[in-house]
This record gives C-alpha cells, structure tokens and sequence, in this order.
C-alpha cells in the first residue's frame, strides 16, 4: 500500500508457459510478506481506483502490466490465489465496485465464481465480464486503446447473480442437479447483508430460474440462519481456545496486563496519527542519492513499524494507519475528520473516542502533548511500542522453556531469549529506562 517491496514474483515468458509445471516462482511467505494480505498493483491503482470508484480484479502481473500500458489504471491482480478477506477490505477501503475481467476459457469461469460469496458478504458490488475465447486482459489490452477496452467493458459486462445464473443453470436439465445450482445461488444471495439488495436478488432470480420467489426466501432465511450459527461456533470455539492458551491466573477480572498495555500503546500511537498524521515532522535520507525528503507523522509511523516487519495486532488501528498514508500523500490535510465520518462505524467510533480532546488512557499512559515534541513524541511511543512486544514474546518464550521436552530445544530458546534481551537493552537505552530481566 505504501509502495515499499516485500516480496518478489518471477514468470516464464517464452513459449515454454505452454505445459510447463510451474510458470511462476513466487518469494515465500515471511513477517513482511503474507501473499493473501496482497494485491499485486495497490499502490499504482488507489487514486485511479478513488476517482473512477471501481477496480478491475485480473488475474496476473501481466494483466496489470498491459492494462496500465493501455492506458487503465484501476485495475490490481490477486496473482492467482483465491480472494480473502484482507484483500477484499483492502479495496473497500477505495471503491466497492469490482469488475472480475478474466478470460472466457473454463479456468476463467471458475476463477470468477471464487471468493465471491466473501465479497458479497463484505458489501461489494460484483460485475463479470469473461473476454472473448483465446483472450486475457493482457492479450486483449495489446489490442485495443483505453477507450475501446473501457466500451467494451460497459456493453459486455453482467451483473455477478446472472452472470452465476447463466453458468450453473446452462445445458442443466437433470432436476437433482439443477435444485442444487439455484441452491447455491440462493446461498450467495444470502451473503449480501442489505436486505433491499437481497430482496431485489431472490425476484430476478425468481424470474430467472421459475421458482416461486417465496420458495427462494425460505430457503435463503435457511442458509441466514445456519451462517449465523456457525459463526457463533466460531466464535465459541475461538473463546474455548483463548482460554485454554491463556496463563492460570488466580482472578481474572479482564484482559491480559500485557494485551492492555499494547492495545493502549496502539490506541496511543493512532491518537498521533488522528491528530497530528498530516504534520511534517520527519526528515528521510534517500538511500539512492544521498538527498532527503520530509515525511508525515503518519508516514513516519507506518515505515517505521515497517522496517521490522511490525504491524498494529488491532485490525482497526492497522486499518486507520494505512489509510491515513494513503490519505496524506493524496494531500488530505484533515485525517480526523476523514475518519470520524468514516463508513466504517468500527473505525467511526474509535476516531471519535481518540480525537476528542478530553481523552485519556490508564493514568500510566498518558502524554502530556504540551510538554514535549512531537517528533520526541512519536519517537518515545514507537520505542515503547517495541519494548512491549519484545516483553510479551519474552514471556512466551520463559513458558516454552518450561515446557520444552529437550535440551536442545532449550538451548535454542535461550539463545532467542538472549538476542531479545540485548534489543531490549539497546532500547530501554534509547529511551532512558532500567530494565530489570
């Protein structure tokens, strides 16, 4: 999102791409990288994608490629996995219009069909469009200029539910099979929360497939239900696991000491953002020519987390940090405001708390914004913010060396434990604290 590198993707261009294995070399997963969290041209698509308020979803790198060299810009790959819902809430953030533009071969229809109940049920808005047989986008993208490609696209392309109707439903007679088709289809309504929007879904595909539109309601309120059960499980099941991990204590009258101070340290870190995000305080050095370059508290922030693979464990703190980047580099001079009338009401709701004036945390976490600067304020939460998560991954390890079976295990565990404690060291320096191990 911010523009930096984390991971690398190698494909075979020649003629060898014909039944070949493996086409493509991807980097590993790493703590910078997680290919699912991923969208292959995020950074080059946002504004075009904020001022058309529509994405095209392709396939590969090289659709990305040709589609920009046509001239299209809003278009991102999910590089050939299957969506998720860190991907989807990624463009939300930009538009909820998607266009899936994939070739019209088989693989091409079932990459359209996949992932597409999550982004249903993340409020998206899907188009399809299947390019003619023997084309993808980046074959198709050589061939016609931006304009054509973009008329093509608006005469060709259908809404997700008659796109799905078409395709399970053609050539299908057999009554068994086709109970189960429109089964499914009434299941991927069932994902769209607006209930407008999914009443308006159960009488198209009333008059689409000649069930009684009464008959469809019923059988999508089975699927609502059963959805709403099973993430009560989840979350059952989730609770039970939370528990079993967490240390025996005596009484436990709320969470964890060590999650609450990382959860206020956050909390505090995007206060700074909220507040102060648009505000240049920070001067970078180019690493290429030597110059420098200023940066926002809100870019500061996120790069520094950055470097060392760190991100906010609280997906709405995380959420507010990205956006506030890419909001200041787009010139947005008021992060505040921006977020308190945010869509999100998650989102809303903690702007509103952190932005009011009046606000505080537990009496051990309070800044004194008048006191101090802001960078040395910044600065301070960061290293604070480091020194909580080197404690909480110490903790872990203490009990891993309780509970290790070997004494090799136990040697490489201490030797973590040490590494830890040095970089403790060197930051309980940077910020003038005694550290008692």
């Amino acid at each position: 999102m911010g523009g930096k590198v984390t991971a690398f993707g190698g494909r075979l261009l020649d003629a060898r791409t014909k039944g070949v294995a493996q086409k493509y070399v991807n980097s590993p997963d790493s703590v910078v990288y997680h290919k699912d969290h991923e969208l292959y041209g995020i950074y080059q698509a946002k504004k075009a994608m904020s001022k058309e308020d529509c994405v095209y979803m392709v396939e590969g790198y090289t659709d990305v490629i040709s589609m920009h060299q046509c001239g299209i810009e809003n278009v991102v790959a999910n590089s050939g996995t299957a969506l998720s819902v860190h991907q989807i809430r990624l463009l939300h953030r930009f538009t909820q219009n998607v266009v899936l533009l994939y070739d019209g071969d088989e693989a091409g229809i079932h990459a359209a069909l996949r992932g597409t109940d999550m982004m249903l049920a993340e409020g998206m808005n899907i188009k399809v469009l299947l390019l003619p047989d023997g084309d993808d986008p980046d074959s198709f993208a050589r061939k016609h200029t931006a304009s054509d490609f973009k008329e093509y696209i608006a005469s060709h392309q259908t809404d997700f539910m008659e796109f799905k109707t078409q395709v399970m439903l053609k050539g299908v007679n057999d009554p068994v099979k086709r109970a189960e088709a429109i089964s499914s289809i009434v299941k991927s309504i069932s994902e769209v929360k607006d209930p407008i929007i999914r009443a308006t879904y159960v009488k198209d595909c009333s008059q689409r497939t000649g069930i009684a539109e009464q008959t469809l309601i019923n059988q999508m309120n089975k699927f609502i239900r059963s959805g709403r059960e099973e993430r009560a499980r989840q979350e059952e099941r989730e609770k039970a696991r939370e528990e079993r991990e967490a240390p025996p204590t005596v009484q436990q009258a709320g969470p964890p000491a060590a999650a609450k101070v990382t959860r206020e340290l956050e909390q505090l870190l995007v206060q700074m953002v909220l507040r102060h995000g648009e505000e240049t305080a920070f001067r970078g050095l180019d690493g290429g020519g030597g110059e420098t370059y200023d940066l926002t508290v809100a870019e500061y922030i996120y790069y520094d987390l950055q470097e060392d693979g760190l991100r906010l464990l609280d997906d709405v703190c995380q959420g507010i940090l990205e956006e506030a980047v890419t909001l200041v580099q787009e010139g947005n001079n008021n992060l505040l405001d921006h977020f308190i009338k945010h869509p999100d009401p998650a989102v809303s709701k903690l702007a509103s708390l952190l932005g009011e004036e009046n606000y505080r945390l537990s009496e051990s976490m309070r800044i004194k914004m008048e006191e101090e600067r802001l960078r040395a304020q910044v600065e301070h939460l960061l290293l604070d913010y480091r020194l909580d998560i080197l404690k909480n991954r110490m903790d872990t390890l203490r009990k891993e060396f309780m509970a290790a079976g070997s004494d090799e295990q136990r040697l490489l565990l201490l030797d973590e434990v040490k590494k830890l404690q040095e970089m403790r060291t060197v930051i309980a320096k940077r910020l003038g604290k005694s550290i008692i191990i």
